[in-house]
């Protein structure tokens, strides 16, 4: 349930673009939020090393993100993630995607990748099929945000990884950690833009 994010962002989206250059958007809280369920799904921020037969965990979060470019879709990734609140994810995401639709990304801007979201609901679509980004054992595809007759703003999610189960948690601690993300994020920006 989106509800809280989309009321916080109609409060605050203009004056935030004003002042930060980078758009508020949905994806920045869904972001935040993936990370704060990474860090308790630590076996969906892995990649697997065939060769061995290895899985190594990560520390941190090297957010990718699939980003549609005139030369195909490139996945370039926040470094540090983890690290970032909700209003400095909106700018890491604009600058990663405005460089890497540019062809001004570097070679260590793609390396590195822990974990990878794909966001078709910036098209329209509800549903997609993501591919993973080898050696990732995970990725998330966020569909379109739309307000149900009856109900509040819901996103679709699906979460792929090496093992159903745990992306089935992972998307259901999802739902709580976006809730959690965007009360703390409503108590830390509100004071800065009301």
């Amino acid at each position: 349930d989106l509800t809280a994010v989309m009321d916080l962002r109609e409060t605050l989206a203009a004056r935030w673009k004003s002042e930060n250059g980078a758009s508020l958007s949905p994806l920045s809280f869904v972001a935040r939020a993936t990370c704060l369920a990474l860090g308790r799904h630590e076996r969906l921020n892995a990649a697997l090393d065939v060769e061995r037969g290895e899985i190594a965990l990560h520390d941190h979060v090297n957010l990718g993100l699939a980003v549609d470019t005139p030369a195909g879709l490139m996945v370039p990734n926040i470094k540090g993630a983890q690290d970032l609140d909700v209003g400095a994810m909106a700018v890491a995401i604009a600058d990663i995607a405005a460089r890497t639709r540019d062809r001004k990304i570097a070679l260590e801007d793609i390396e590195g990748g822990t974990f990878t979201i794909t966001n078709t609901g910036s098209r329209g679509s509800l549903l997609d099929t993501p591919i993973l980004n080898a050696p990732e054992v995970g990725i998330l595809a966020v569909g379109s945000v739309v307000r149900q007759l009856g109900q509040r703003n819901r996103a679709s999610a699906f979460g792929g990884g090496a093992d159903w189960l745990f992306a089935a948690y992972f998307v259901e601690e999802l739902d709580f950690a976006r809730d959690a993300a965007s009360e703390t994020e409503r108590m830390a920006l509100a004071p800065r833009f009301c």
